[in-house]
């Protein structure tokens, strides 16, 4: 039975990473404090108050945004953003998500070499 549940534990200890479990959370922050480096930017909310989500992720470059919304390219000055919707890991909830999953598939796995050893 040993040499059965080694395996599995072994392919339930790498299904995180095979499967990307991660979680993010988009913030709102001034343009000034926008740090391409830090995570990226998936909209914006225009000096007007128009909220604008990007259809992918934006490039600044100089002092303008270059963006795609709704399949047409988009262009604006940064001193038109009021605020800079920016994308970013939230390692914290990645992690709880990590270890509640791989709790789960060894509960499961052990579970599954009990009942097949049961059977033997």
């Amino acid at each position: 039975m040993f040499s059965r549940v080694v395996p599995l534990l072994l392919c339930v200890a790498l299904l995180p990473q095979v499967t990307g479990c991660s979680g993010y959370k988009t913030e709102k922050l001034a343009p000034a404090s926008f740090d391409p480096a830090r995570g990226t930017l998936v909209g914006i909310t225009t000096s007007g108050g128009q909220e604008i989500r990007f259809d992918e992720a934006a490039e600044v470059r100089r002092d303008t945004v270059y963006a795609t919304v709704h399949g047409a390219p988009f262009v604006i000055p940064v001193g038109e953003v009021q605020r800079a919707w920016v994308r970013e890991p939230d390692e914290g909830r990645t992690a709880v998500r990590s270890f509640g999953l791989l709790a789960g598939m060894v509960i499961v796995a052990l579970g599954v070499g009990a009942i097949l050893g049961a059977l033997y």
